[in-house]
């Protein structure tokens, strides 16, 4: 029963390092518009090349993080850390931008709908990230105190 429960949770934080790696390499091929959506944060008003910077770094991060824990079972638990504090980051900035973010005083071209739908969004966008983080957390307790499951010794 414990090598089947190592197992789920090794496969549920795997499937969280794949999403990892999709969205670094997904914010890498569309870098530009990356960096348009960071700069577009009301509640971090940042130039447009920095937020190019931080979408750069960010990817490479994310990539980083999930073929690091794919390829060294040596640094995963520490990966796993640094996977659960980029996403704790993410649902802090996403919170904050929802929380400080001003609607438009005017409904004029359509800004308090777009608005709107942005608001909507980001809530979802939260709601998925809180599952990631639930999910990779989860599976990063039950590593540390079960372990991960062993591999057998392939015969000599």
């Amino acid at each position: 029963m414990r090598r089947l429960i190592s197992i789920t949770a090794l496969l549920a934080v795997g499937a969280v390092m794949l999403v990892m790696l999709f969205a670094g390499v997904f914010k890498l091929a569309a870098l530009d518009q990356t960096a348009i959506a960071f700069a577009a944060f009301d509640a971090f008003s940042l130039p447009e090349s920095v937020a190019a910077t931080i979408a750069l770094v960010l990817s490479g991060v994310e990539i980083l993080i999930a073929l690091t824990w794919a390829m060294d079972r040596v640094r995963r638990p520490g990966v796993q850390f640094a996977a659960i504090f980029l996403l704790a980051l993410f649902i802090l900035i996403l919170t904050i931008q929802l929380r400080y973010s001003n609607p438009p005083d005017c409904a004029c071209l359509g800004l308090l709908q777009k608005f709107q739908a942005f608001a909507a969004d980001a809530r979802g966008e939260l709601k998925r990230v809180w599952w990631l983080f639930a999910i990779i957390a989860a599976g990063t307790l039950v590593q540390h105190f079960i372990g991960e499951p062993e591999q057998k010794a392939a015969p000599s």
